[in-house]
């Protein structure tokens, strides 16, 4: 007779991911299809870019170790406290160390396919897709990952 899994037996792709939207119902959603996917352990969410950077700045600073450096960043664009743009600035600043690791995924309601393009082409950006994220867009993302962390 099998007994049935624990959550030690669950198996994940990643070990953490950051979503950085101010919008709480879409970062509700983003969440919800990151965790029923497994995509990731440990998801952690800000409605506050400024304290999305504070917490990737910490970990640049050692104030917090390596491991809490998420292996993608969701962003999304337009934000009313600082915009994805300026905190794309202010994440380039940042240390290699976080940039390697870490890889921007550029989540956007737009529908303008030469803002995908342009946005493609921004250093650190690994990825542009529609908000709400979707099943087939984790495997795209987990298809452009070079490295697997897989987590027990």
């Amino acid at each position: 007779m099998n007994s049935p899994a624990s959550i030690q037996d669950i198996h994940y792709t990643f070990e953490r991911v950051m979503l950085v939207d101010d919008s709480r119902v879409d970062n509700f959603i983003n969440q919800r299809i990151i965790s029923t996917y497994r995509f990731a352990k440990e998801i952690e969410v800000y409605t506050s870019p400024v304290k999305a950077l504070e917490k990737l700045t910490a970990i640049n600073n050692y104030i917090f170790p390596d491991s809490e450096i998420p292996s993608y960043l969701f962003l999304d664009l337009n934000m009313p406290e600082i915009d994805g743009h300026d905190f794309l600035e202010e994440f380039s600043k940042l240390s290699d160390r976080i940039k390697n690791e870490c890889r921007i995924v550029i989540l956007t309601s737009s529908a303008d396919p030469n803002e995908f393009v342009r946005l493609r082409l921004t250093p650190g950006v690994a990825a542009t897709l529609s908000k709400p994220l979707i099943k087939s867009n984790l495997e795209e993302l987990i298809g452009l990952s070079n490295t697997y962390r897989l987590v027990v």
